[in-house]
């Protein structure tokens, strides 16, 4: 009896874990296959009527498959979120950068705002006031 509560204990958890997945592949349409982490469903009045060495090695298969499904899904997993972890780092960059950039574009343009009130309100000096030997030095 033992062993069918944790066998369903881990068919809620292996359910669970599923539900999470296909939230995650919802949101991230481009994931990668993980693979299924169901427990299959095993019969209690079977084992109850014939436990004895073919059930117990039966119920152990059962163990190891969900075992290597669930570990498979594990590195599976483990790997996808060091790769988004790659792409939220190199994402968090861009955007610094841009930010920089940004700001940078934004000091320039209100600078030459800046000058340009400046020359309306202080035009320049007209031609004639330049240096007549400067002009006759080019010529």
């Amino acid at each position: 009896m033992a062993v069918s509560s944790y066998l369903a204990k881990a068919r809620n958890a292996s359910a669970q874990a599923q539900q999470f997945l296909n939230e995650a592949r919802r949101l991230y349409p481009n994931m990668r296959h993980v693979g299924e982490l169901h427990i299959k469903q095993d019969n209690l009045v079977f084992n109850i009527l014939f436990d004895n060495i073919w059930t117990d090695m039966n119920m152990r298969k059962k163990i190891r498959e969900a075992s290597n499904r669930i570990s498979s899904a594990d590195a599976a997993v483990v790997s996808i979120v060091s790769e988004l972890k790659q792409k939220l780092d190199q994402y968090t960059a861009d955007r610094d950068k841009t930010r920089t950039n940004i700001t940078r574009m934004a000091t320039e343009h209100f600078k030459a705002r800046i000058n340009i009130v400046q020359n309306v309100i202080q035009p320049p000096p007209p031609y004639s006031a330049i240096d007549d030997n400067y002009v006759n030095g080019c010529s």
